[in-house]
């Protein structure tokens, strides 16, 4: 059943009032990107060298979003950050077990 009845701004948000217009969709577009495109730049004010943080910019364009899910090196990357959070999730615990009975006799 199509709901063509409905207006444009009712068919794919959350609340009517969220972009009436175009011109709307723009502006959430650019206010969306801000931050992100904002934060390398002040990386390089961190360090002292903008031409840092222009390269880090540099880079998010060149790279246009994520990897390819097919790839072997996603792969790679998925296992070794499962390994990395998996392995400071617990290890901490395990290196602190010792000491905890050494507190507590």
């Amino acid at each position: 059943m199509s709901r063509t009845h409905e207006p444009r701004s009712c068919r794919n948000s959350p609340h009517s009032f969220e972009n009436p217009n175009g011109l709307s969709d723009l502006l959430e577009i650019f206010l969306l990107l801000v931050i992100p495109f904002s934060m390398p730049r002040t990386f390089g004010r961190m360090v002292g060298s903008l031409r840092q943080g222009y390269a880090i910019v540099a880079a998010m364009g060149v790279t246009a979003g994520t990897p390819r899910t097919e790839k072997p090196l996603f792969t790679g990357l998925l296992v070794g950050t499962l390994l990395i959070v998996t392995g400071l999730t617990f290890f901490p615990a395990l290196a602190l077990g010792p000491l905890a009975e050494g507190l507590s006799s």
